[in-house]
């Protein structure tokens, strides 16, 4: 859906906002992408769909990088990352298993709680999104957003199988 304003043609949004979007911090809208250091990133692409990122910043008298790379197979995706602390990101993506959803399975090494379970279906009024962590004693997120771009409804819960205590965000 198009309209016109003063000679700009806007794009309205059908789909609505994913809760995890919605909700940052107040902090987050003023300095997530802040940065004030020196940086330096080089990324290559490849014929067959593999990118390799690489990424260095200049703290004070420190030099601190990571390598990133990244590999797409049709609706599959690798995503890895190793950090300047010697942390081992891996991101796994299966994108449009049905139409609408995404499953993710992450894990930060050596972090042992770290890895988890998304599941992301988008449909163009609703938003559901379940994580499970992969430890004995997982926290099961869930959110769920319905509406339009006028009104958009939503929630998010977590459940904390240790305690088994339910927290709402």
């Amino acid at each position: 859906m198009k309209e016109s304003l003063g000679g700009f043609r806007l794009r309205l949004m059908i789909r609505p906002i994913q809760i995890s979007d919605a909700c940052l911090r107040p902090l987050d809208l003023l300095y997530k992408d802040y940065q004030g250091d020196q940086k330096l990133t080089i990324t290559t692409y490849s014929s067959t769909g593999v990118a390799i990122t690489t990424s260095g910043t200049n703290k004070g008298n420190w030099f601190v990088g990571d390598v990133a790379t990244q590999v797409k197979n049709k609706n599959f995706t690798v995503d890895i990352k190793v950090a300047y602390d010697s942390s081992i990101l891996t991101i796994f993506t299966y994108d449009e298993a049905t139409p609408g959803l995404k499953a993710i399975v992450s894990a930060k090494v050596p972090d042992q709680k770290s890895a988890k379970v998304e599941l992301q279906y988008l449909h163009p009024h609703a938003g559901i999104c379940t994580s499970v962590g992969l430890t004995t004693n997982p926290v099961v997120n869930f959110s769920g957003v319905i509406g339009t771009s006028v009104l958009a409804l939503g929630t998010d819960v977590s459940f904390d199988t240790e305690s088994g205590n339910f927290k709402n965000s």
